[in-house]
């Protein structure tokens, strides 16, 4: 057997093998690319739920509809306040079927906390008022985000739920906000005292 003859064909052949391999597998990673390119630009929409949230448009336009606006009036942004403070404002507009609740948020935390009961404005003057509770008594000089926010039925239950379960263990753990079904309104912040 001549090696001077095989040699160039068993060459030629690997190189042929290599080149083969090579484009098989940049055609797979073509592929790939293609069906995650596509994934990220076209997702599947997930089917509609009761609990999936409303766009920011949706909910300025129940806002806009239904003439809704709040404000806070005591305490003030930047206020200093005991741990127990009523908070008070005033409401127009028609909720309809939304809630509004005070949840608090200590500043540089993920976790917020519902405040005892959904808040209720007076049905003809507006007016409304809700004591809440801010930190604990180690909490002096801390920030808080005390929120007002519209939230749909889904989030009221959570918020329901979690004020009853809170009430009968005496535990209020931070809990993180429902991903969708509310709208922030109107918030401050205030400084523990």
């Amino acid at each position: 057997m001549d090696w001077k003859q095989i040699l160039p064909g068993i060459i030629i052949g690997a190189i042929l093998g290599m080149a083969s391999t090579f484009f098989i597998f940049q055609g797979r990673i073509s592929k790939l690319e293609a069906i995650i390119q596509q994934s990220n630009i076209n997702p599947e929409p997930r089917p509609k739920s009761q609990s999936q949230s409303k766009s920011n448009e949706d909910w300025e336009i129940i806002i806009k509809d239904n003439n809704i606006s709040i404000e806070i009036t005591n305490p003030q942004n930047d206020d200093e306040i005991n741990q127990q403070v009523i908070m008070e404002g005033n409401f127009q507009g028609d909720l309809g079927s939304y809630h509004l609740w005070i949840v608090l948020n200590p500043i540089g935390s993920s976790g917020w906390w519902p405040q005892l009961r959904e808040l209720r404005p007076h049905p003809e003057s507006g007016k409304w008022s809700l004591p809440v509770t801010v930190g604990s008594k180690n909490d002096i000089g801390k920030q808080f985000e005390l929120a007002i926010i519209m939230a749909d039925n889904t989030v009221n239950d959570t918020f329901k739920k979690y004020i009853e379960t809170s009430n009968k263990t005496g535990s209020f753990p931070e809990t993180p906000l429902p991903t969708g079904g509310f709208k922030f309104l109107q918030s401050i912040v205030v400084v523990r005292k």
